[in-house]
């Protein structure tokens, strides 16, 4: 893998260095600046005399073109990323419904390979202008994605040895985006409240349709039980299927048909399960309405088959989306619904419970999922930032979660770190797939000292986010809060004891 086409365009000619970078030739932001691309013809990041002024990048354009595709996928070496849009500048205009359209995308395909994810200034560290995702996304109107593929020790010319390695690590992200092109069901959450006795609970399910397409025509889904679950019990909406079953182990329902990112939350089922199982499972069905009655019993049965209740193990491997099934079945999906019976995990789980995994049909929730999200790792495990010196590891992608406390007008922090090849971010808010309305990014390549300064207030949480991929080990960054004006009120640190006292006296002279 070369990053430059190999075109004439240094003085004198130096085979080393010629070439233009393709992924700065782009029609969209094309020399936007020349931070995120060059208009020198030696620099790696040298963008061409022009927009698409190379026979490469004219080719993608004239077949997206011509086929108008809803996906777009590239492949680039290296940094075992997973890349998105906007990339020119980490100010770009994006909603935040967009933005987690993405951050979704990228957290499931890289369920399997583990790669971070985000957008070239967060993911690899600087801003990019001319870049293929950017004008897949802005100029294409395509969901455009670039799986940065290799590790810094594979670099552009990784050893044969790792070739299997590195296309095995892309299987999925291209099925997955392959999927996302049309409807794609999937189970979004999970949540379960058990009874005090712990041997039953309610059970309540948000579907989506993930993908760039629409359902246009109703579903039926029917939830089955898998012993040692002994029964359902439905809410309205649901209608037990008693001309399959008697004994409450199956109920139905239609569901309507789903527009492209839609949800739909099913209605409540109680389940009831005995005390020593380890697993609480269901399988949840799904298919045309006019489906017979057989085939969609004949599905259950096969997705109940393939469950081992005393399967300890929270792993996955990558399937397709529906499961193996006679030819008759072809057109009846199932998921497989494992719930941890602990009370760590009936009692104490969030969103972040639901196993990542790259075989969607099967979705295991449990508190085990969640303690395996090493601290830092995602914004809503984020690692505590104090006022002064703080240490990052240097190593992983990390996040920080920093509380101000000075000021209620007026306040600015500041976070800094003098470390060479880091990145830092600060965000506004966390998200469920990661955080969101970013409030500044610096890098320190070239010398310079990594620092973002952003307006903050007293009572409110930024996050704070780390990359030292290029020059990984422990390093320390600063936090600092300071009056950014005239106008500055500080905040009363002891306003909230102040208060109490206020409200004791009052009653006090109540009685």
């Amino acid at each position: 893998m070369r990053r430059k086409n190999g075109a004439r365009t240094c003085n004198p000619p130096d085979s080393e260095n010629d070439g233009v970078d393709l992924n700065r030739n782009f029609g969209y932001k094309y020399a936007y600046d020349n931070i995120g691309s060059s208009s020198r013809g030696c620099s790696e990041e040298y963008r061409g005399t022009s927009a698409f002024s190379e026979p490469e990048t004219q080719a993608i354009r004239s077949l997206v073109a011509k086929h108008h595709p809803k996906t777009v996928l590239h492949w680039h070496g290296w940094g075992n990323d997973v890349a998105f849009p906007f990339s020119y500048d980490w100010r770009a205009p994006m909603s935040n419904a967009d933005l987690g359209l993405y951050q979704e995308f990228a957290t499931e395909m890289a369920a399997s390979n583990h790669y971070a994810s985000g957008r070239a200034w967060e993911s690899v560290g600087y801003t990019t202008n001319g870049e293929a995702d950017d004008w897949g996304w802005g100029d294409a109107k395509a969901v455009s994605v670039t799986v940065e593929v290799g590790s810094s020790s594979d670099g552009f010319w990784p050893p044969p040895s790792r070739i299997r390695s590195i296309a095995e690590e892309s299987a999925w992200p291209a099925r997955y985006m392959a999927w996302a092109s049309g409807p794609m069901l999937q189970i979004d959450t999970t949540t379960i409240v058990p009874d005090e006795s712990m041997t039953s609970g309610e059970l309540r399910v948000v579907m989506q349709n993930n993908g760039l397409g629409s359902y246009t025509s109703p579903h039926r889904v029917c939830a089955n039980a898998v012993p040692p679950l002994t029964s359902i019990q439905p809410s309205e909406g649901w209608q037990m299927d008693s001309g399959v079953d008697k004994a409450g182990t199956r109920a139905c329902l239609t569901l309507s048909a789903l527009k492209s990112r839609a949800y739909a939350t099913l209605p409540r089922l109680r389940l009831t399960w005995t005390s020593e199982v380890r697993w609480v499972a269901l399988t949840l069905t799904e298919h045309a309405t006019n489906l017979p009655t057989d085939q969609a019993q004949t599905a259950a049965a096969a997705a109940a088959a393939s469950f081992d209740p005393d399967e300890g193990e929270v792993v996955s491997k990558p399937s397709s989306r529906t499961a193996p099934s006679p030819p008759t079945l072809k057109d009846v999906a199932f998921f497989q619904l494992r719930i941890q019976n602990v009370a760590a995990t009936l009692r104490g789980c969030d969103e972040l419970c639901q196993c990542a995994s790259a075989d969607n049909t099967r979705v295991t929730y449990s508190h085990e999922c969640r303690s395996a999200i090493a601290p830092g790792a995602h914004c809503k495990v984020a690692k505590t930032a104090r006022t002064g010196a703080n240490w990052a590891s240097g190593v992983l992608d990390e996040h920080f979660v920093f509380s101000a406390t000075q000021y209620s007008r007026g306040g600015r922090c500041t976070v800094s770190s003098v470390k060479r090849d880091t990145l830092v971010a600060v965000y506004a808010s966390c998200e469920r797939f990661g955080a969101q309305a970013p409030l500044g990014f610096a890098n320190s390549e070239n010398g310079r000292t990594a620092t973002v300064a952003f307006p903050c207030e007293a009572g409110k949480s930024y996050d704070l986010f780390w990359n030292a991929e290029y020059m990984p080990g422990r390093f320390s960054f600063t936090v600092s809060e300071a009056c950014a004006g005239n106008d500055c009120v500080r905040a009363h640190r002891f306003r909230h004891l102040l208060e109490w006292r206020r409200l004791r006296h009052k009653q006090r002279r109540s009685k």
